[in-house]
């Protein structure tokens, strides 16, 4: 199993002179990583302020070697994270961005720190209630109002386009996920298609945080796209098979439905296996993110045996 590279603390020096910038006299108290993140170097940083007032920071360096290490993709977040912050949305505050790794050489985000993941709720349905509810108004943000023209987008073409390519070289000769990528290539045409949203994309539990039980903030926008709204659902709807069971994924879907303000979304199913077969290929590399944020208790075969299971019963659903 492959573990990301060991996380390495900010440089004091370079952190100074971003204090500088962003909190002109304040005094550095901690810094402390916070864990979870397989691309990118995620550190709090406690400030306390000539008037004794403390306030902490988030911020995220992209490692050189990361999936979104590039100046644009640090833009495109920026820009995307404004735009949220000032609708209202369930995001951090925006802080600074460096791009251009001016700071630390490499590209950078600042945001205010908005809390902490709560991956094992003592009580579990608010907690999915709330994952529903902030994902439905992250779905209100549509083209159609906001002008999302720096996003990617990815609708049903995309989608075919994906499939075309056909089964990556580790699933091939699995009866599943051949079973699962045949219905999705004959099914593709007969799906109906609502009006796409802005979607997060890598929309799980570890991508929330949460002050005394209640969610604060989605985080973690990097993949942020213009598509179909079933695919965040489908993707929460996954990791939280993985990570309790499909009884919670299935009451996160029945609060999602319910909590839509233009009605219940047709054929979840087909994201559900869209989603899915991508897991399958991926689920061994989810893991060290599961064990970093706390959920030291996995072990890769019975996620595996859920994810299977979630899939036949989504198979169950298209016939």
């Amino acid at each position: 199993m492959d573990y990301p590279p060991r996380p390495t603390p900010p440089d004091r020096t370079a952190l100074a002179a971003l204090i500088a910038d962003i909190a002109p006299g304040a005094r550095l108290l901690h810094v402390r990583r916070l864990r979870g993140g397989l691309s990118a170097d995620v550190h709090a940083v406690e400030l306390q302020f000539l008037s004794g007032e403390r306030r902490k920071y988030v911020v995220r360096r992209h490692r050189p070697a990361g999936r979104h290490a590039l100046p644009a993709d640090t833009e495109r977040e920026s820009l995307l994270l404004s735009l949220l912050w000032s609708a209202g949305m369930p995001v951090p505050e925006p802080i600074l961005a460096d791009a251009g790794g001016a700071y630390f050489g490499v590209p950078m985000l600042v945001t205010a720190y908005a809390g902490r993941p709560l991956v094992q709720p003592r009580q579990p349905q608010p907690w999915l209630r709330q994952l529903a509810e902030a994902l439905c108004s992250i779905h209100t943000i549509n083209p159609e109002r906001h002008d999302l023209s720096f996003l990617h987008t990815k609708l049903a073409a995309g989608m075919g386009e994906e499939l075309a390519r056909g089964l990556p070289p580790r699933l091939r000769g699995m009866p599943l996920a051949e079973e699962v990528h045949g219905v999705l290539t004959r099914r593709l045409g007969s799906i109906s298609w609502p009006a796409p949203t802005l979607v997060h994309d890598d929309y799980w539990p570890g991508n929330t945080v949460w002050v005394s039980n209640k969610l604060t903030a989605v985080v973690d926008w990097t993949d942020a796209q213009v598509s179909d709204p079933r695919a965040d659902v489908s993707q929460c709807r996954i990791d939280l098979t993985a990570m309790h069971s499909e009884a919670y994924a299935d009451s996160f879907l029945d609060a999602y439905q319910r909590s839509r303000p233009d009605g219940p979304l047709p054929e979840v199913w087909f994201f559900d296996l869209f989603r899915g077969l991508r897991a399958l290929g991926s689920l061994d590399r989810w893991l060290p993110g599961y064990h970093d944020i706390g959920l030291t208790h996995l072990s890769f075969a019975p996620m595996m045996a859920r994810l299977e299971q979630f899939l036949r019963h989504a198979l169950e659903r298209a016939r």
